[in-house]
C-alpha cells in the first residue's frame, strides 16, 4: 500500500507556504475617522466588507466608512519627502498615483495631504544630514533623472523606476529532480525563498541574503528490492526482505546565503540572471515497506540529517510592479546513505516573485 508524505511533512510545508505568505496578504482598510483595521477580507458586497481581523475575531465595516485598502505594510514606516524647494516633509505615505503622494504627519490622524511627484526631488526613510542632502541632490542632477536619481530615492513614477526600484522580497517556486538516480513514481518538489536583506545599487543589481525552505518527496510502489539495495548501499534493509511494496524519501531543508542579481530594464519588463550558493541543513525520513520469503509483512522507518551545500543559476522576470517569475537550475551536495547517495543532485525550479521596494 502507498505510504503517504508524513504528517510531519506536511506540517513544515504549511509554516513554509502559509504563515509567511499568509502574512503578505494581509490588507489595511482605512477609515474616514482616521483608524486602520488590519486584517483579511473574507466577504464583501455593495453594503459593507467583513474582515478576518488579525488579531482575531471579524468585524463588519460598512462601505461609506471606508475610505481606501492597502495591501501592503510599506505605508507603516516614516518617510522623508525632499521637495525640490529644498523643505522636507516627515510622514507616512498611505497613498500614491502618478500624480500625487498623500502623506499623513501622524498615521492615527484622519488628517491628509497631499504632496505632486514633479515637487518632490527624492524620499529617504531616514533623515539626511544637509552634507549628506546636497550631495544627494547633486547626484540627481547629474544623472538627470534618468535612472533612479541616487540611493534612497523612490520611484517617480514612470514604469521603468517602479520596475528598477523593486526586487523579490518573497519567492514561491515547485519543479523537477533527476530522483537521485533512482526511479521514482512520484516526485514532488516545492521551495520557498525569503530575500532577508537586499543590497542592490540604483540600477536593480546587487546581493541578497537568501533564506530558503525546501520539501522533497519521493515515492515507489512495487519496485525492485535489490535495486533499491543497490541504491542505498543495504542501507539498514532486512536481507530477509524479497519484496518491495513501497518506498519513500522525504526531505525537508532549511538553507541560508546569498544570491547575486544583474542585469536590466527592457521592453518594460526587468530582467536579470543571478547565482545562488546556500549552505543547507536537510532531514531525511526513509520508509520501507515489503514482504519476506513467508509472506510476512514489514516496515522500516529510518531518520538521519545532513549538511550540504546547493548552487544555482537563473534569471528572474519582474513582469509588473509587484509580481515576477523565474527559473533557476541547481546543483548540491549533500552524501547520505551507506552509498554515499548524494541526496542533492540536479533540479530545476520554476515559480512566482512578490517584489517589494528595496530602497
Amino acid at each position: 500500500m502507498a505510504r503517504t508524505v508524513p504528517a510531519a511533512a506536511w506540517s513544515a510545508v504549511m509554516v513554509l507556504l502559509i504563515l509567511y505568505p499568509a502574512a503578505l496578504a494581509a490588507e489595511s482598510v482605512f477609515l474616514k475617522d482616521g483608524s486602520i483595521v488590519e486584517g483579511r477580507v473574507v466577504r464583501e458586497n455593495d453594503r459593507e466588507v467583513q474582515l478576518a481581523l488579525s488579531a482575531g475575531g471579524r468585524r463588519s465595516i460598512p462601505r461609506g466608512e471606508i475610505l481606501r485598502t492597502v495591501y501592503h505594510e510599506e505605508y507603516k514606516q516614516k518617510r522623508f519627502i525632499y521637495l525640490m524647494s529644498g523643505e522636507m516633509i516627515e510622514g507616512f505615505i498611505v497613498d500614491e498615483d502618478r500624480e500625487t503622494y498623500t502623506y499623513r504627519r501622524d498615521l492615527a490622524s484622519a488628517r491628509e495631504n497631499r504632496v505632486a511627484r514633479s515637487k518632490v526631488d527624492f524620499i529617504s526613510k531616514r533623515r539626511l544630514e544637509v552634507k549628506e542632502k546636497k550631495e544627494k541632490v547633486e547626484d540627481a542632477t547629474a544623472k538627470g533623472g534618468k535612472d533612479l536619481a541616487a540611493e534612497g530615492r523612490v520611484p517617480t513614477g514612470t514604469r521603468r523606476d517602479e520596475m528598477v526600484s523593486r526586487a523579490p522580497r518573497v519567492r514561491v517556486g515547485t519543479g523537477w529532480s533527476n530522483g537521485l538516480g533512482y526511479h521514482w513514481d512520484n516526485n514532488t518538489l516545492i521551495t520557498i525563498d525569503v530575500a532577508a536583506l537586499r543590497l542592490r545599487d540604483r540600477s536593480g543589481n546587487g546581493f541578497d541574503l537568501l533564506v530558503r525552505g525546501k520539501l522533497h518527496y519521493m515515492e515507489q510502489e512495487w519496485g525492485n528490492i535489490q535495486e533499491l539495495r543497490d541504491w542505498t548501499g543495504d542501507f539498514e534493509i532486512d536481507p530477509a526482505f524479497i519484496e518491495l511494496h513501497s518506498v519513500s524519501l522525504t526531505h525537508i531543508g532549511l538553507g541560508a546565503g546569498v544570491r547575486y542579481a544583474h542585469g536590466g530594464y527592457l521592453w518594460g519588463v526587468m530582467i536579470q540572471g543571478y547565482a545562488t550558493l546556500l549552505a543547507q541543513y536537510s532531514f531525511y525520513e526513509f520508509y520501507l515497506e515489503g514482504a519476506d520469503g513467508g509472506g510476512n509483512n514489514d516496515d522500516i522507518i529510518e531518520k538521519f540529517n545532513t549538511l550540504g551545500l546547493v548552487s544555482g543559476l537563473g534569471i528572474e522576470l519582474g513582469l509588473f510592479k509587484y509580481m515576477g517569475i523565474f527559473c533557476e537550475i541547481n546543483y548540491g551536495y549533500a552524501p547520505a546513505l551507506d552509498n554515499e547517495v548524494n541526496l542533492e543532485d540536479v533540479s530545476a525550479l520554476f515559480g512566482l516573485t512578490w517584489r517589494t521596494s528595496y530602497l
